[in-house]
């Protein structure tokens, strides 16, 4: 299985040569932005085969669509879109709004794709052990299945940036930065 740079997929090699690919593109697109121009320019100029959002609140009917909103003050959550699959949801209970997966099938090959907003926990900002437990549990989920695509916003920056700043702070010599 080989993945392109622009987030194409491509399937693997049956021996009858590459077969065709999938586009999957992942975008958080904040839930505070102006979206009047924002489908518009996916549609037009990225053409997504599946379409993994985060802080999205809404979508337009021309994509079917799988996914919950988080709920309290925070009315968006993760969608796996698609107009070119048909989309079995998967939900992990403990992860509602924060996680979206699709079972579909490409090619006749069965894959899960699960779009991803990992929640910074209160733990000092650490977002890392809470990704273990998304990992988890969507690998639980996966169990039987051989192709998988994650994607989304990780929030994992965030933990390096602190550590970087933590490191720069004790004066030490990081090996991270040139």
């Amino acid at each position: 299985m080989l993945f392109a740079t622009d987030g194409t997929f491509l399937r693997h090699s049956d021996g009858f040569g590459w077969r065709s690919t999938t586009k999957v593109v992942t975008w958080n697109i904040d839930f505070k932005t102006d979206k009047s121009q924002l489908w518009d320019y996916i549609d037009t100029e990225i053409h997504p085969d599946i379409l993994l959002v985060q802080e999205c609140k809404e979508y337009p009917s021309s994509y079917q669509g799988i996914g919950k909103h988080i709920g309290g003050t925070r009315l968006w959550g993760s969608m796996v879109l698609s107009k070119k699959y048909s989309l079995e949801p998967i939900y992990l209970p403990n992860h509602l709004g924060w996680v979206t997966g699709a079972k579909l099938e490409i090619e006749d090959y069965p894959v899960l794709v699960f779009s991803v907003h990992a929640k910074l926990k209160n733990i000092g900002g650490y977002v890392v052990p809470h990704l273990k437990h998304i990992f988890t549990d969507i690998m639980l989920v996966a169990d039987d299945y051989e192709y998988l695509v994650i994607g989304g916003d990780f929030n994992a920056a965030r933990l390096y940036d602190e550590c970087i700043l933590n490191l720069l702070k004790i004066n030490t010599v990081p090996f991270l930065i040139g």
